[in-house]
């Protein structure tokens, strides 16, 4: 994904009137949308963002946030931004049109579908054993991931992810109580299981002789 800040560096990106970055998202096929920044009214604190690309017939791709992360290193001789898990965009991408490799050199696609932009996600998923575990792992950092209603989870990771993921949750301990990932992940982990056990807290007597 790369991003032109400058007005008129690209068709589509620059700052508008209101105060809205917009950026051009390149991947051998132009894209383009809007991203919010912080404008100097707070009465625009809002964001912006759409993408389209040639031959669409106009309608936003996507439907909902693409949850990004930063722009950084994260493979390839090029920064990217890569996308968080749950983003709108993984999956979404056209599999006839889109590249086989993104910007840093993964292969697409790594999941059901190429993702849309220059940022294919790598993957790391499992099941928790329960809903609502606190998931932490860290990549550039500790990130956190949460377990939905049926246990599955899944992080979203830079080209050669190496870390460990810990759950946690009031009332349980988990087995085994963590997983330790030491083979680089060059694409999609799946199967990253925990099994969750309730504590029980016993309350004996109190008899006094």
């Amino acid at each position: 994904m790369i991003i032109f800040p400058a007005k008129g560096a690209v068709k589509g990106s620059g700052l508008d009137r209101q105060g809205f970055l917009k950026v051009a998202v390149l991947n051998k096929k132009t894209f383009s949308g809007k991203f919010g920044v912080s404008p100097p009214n707070p009465n625009r604190g809002r964001s912006r963002w759409s993408v389209t690309q040639p031959g669409h017939s106009g309608t936003n791709i996507l439907t909902s946030a693409p949850i990004l992360g930063t722009l950084g290193n994260y493979g390839g001789f090029t920064q990217t931004i890569p996308l968080l898990a749950g983003s709108s965009a993984i999956d979404t991408g056209n599999d006839t049109t889109c590249a086989t490799t993104d910007q840093r050199g993964v292969m697409r696609p790594q999941g059901a579908h190429c993702d849309i932009g220059a940022y294919e996600a790598l993957t790391v998923s499992g099941n928790a054993g329960v809903a609502g575990v606190s998931l932490i792992y860290n990549d550039g950092g500790a990130k956190p991931a949460t377990s939905d209603s049926g246990g599955s989870y899944m992080v979203s990771v830079s080209t050669g992810w190496t870390s460990t993921i810990t759950p946690s949750k009031t009332g349980y301990i988990f087995s085994p109580a963590l997983i330790n990932i030491t083979t680089p992940v060059t694409s999609n982990l799946t199967g990253q299981d925990f099994t969750a056990h309730i504590i029980y807290t016993v309350f004996l007597p109190l008899v006094l002789r």
